[in-house]
């Protein structure tokens, strides 16, 4: 067998490629390198992969640019975030306090994805937009209006209550 090597100048370890071909062999179809390369490609991959995770994660931001963004955070949505923040959950993603405005939001949410127009349109009268505390939950039951507009066939409908909170013209894609 003899070994081809490829190196170009200024170019990153990852250019360089070790192609073995039997010299004893005429070329032809036959010969099948492809998963050769494959099970290298893998093992590459594997390796990367096992040394980012013994070098570590990289230090979290500074203290200072923390407080920061938490600051802009809370004046940006308020109670709402430090609730959502500060609540104890047993799962790692928001999970709101059941029977509040989040929490009704989150379930009708879930009934559209599930395509339950009617428990979505149940769900939809218990929730009164005047209880909604900012333009984030407004947004939210806007968005979901016509996401539930759309799941009934309600095309123009679903593109007036979009247009409603933010004044602009959405493109609606139908899959």
């Amino acid at each position: 067998m003899s070994c081809w090597s490829a190196r170009h100048r200024g170019q990153t370890k990852d250019s360089t490629l070790n192609v073995r071909v039997p010299t004893a062999n005429r070329l032809d179809g036959q010969l099948e390198v492809a998963s050769y390369l494959a099970g290298l490609r893998e093992a590459r991959f594997r390796f990367n992969t096992l040394k980012e995770a013994i070098s570590g994660v990289p230090s979290g931001p500074s203290t200072n640019a923390a407080l920061g963004q938490l600051a802009q955070n809370v004046r940006l949505r308020g109670a709402t975030y430090l609730e959502s923040t500060l609540a104890e959950s047993d799962v790692p993603w928001a999970d709101p306090k059941p029977g509040t405005i989040p929490w009704r939001l989150k379930q009708l949410n879930d009934r559209i994805l599930d395509g339950n127009a009617e428990g979505a349109g149940s769900l939809l009268s218990h929730i009164n937009p005047n209880e909604l505390r900012d333009s984030q939950e407004k947004a939210e039951l806007a968005y979901l209006q016509g996401c539930l507009a759309r799941l009934t066939g309600s095309l123009n409908k679903a593109q007036r209550v979009w247009r409603r909170p933010t004044g602009s013209h959405p493109t609606i894609l139908v899959i």
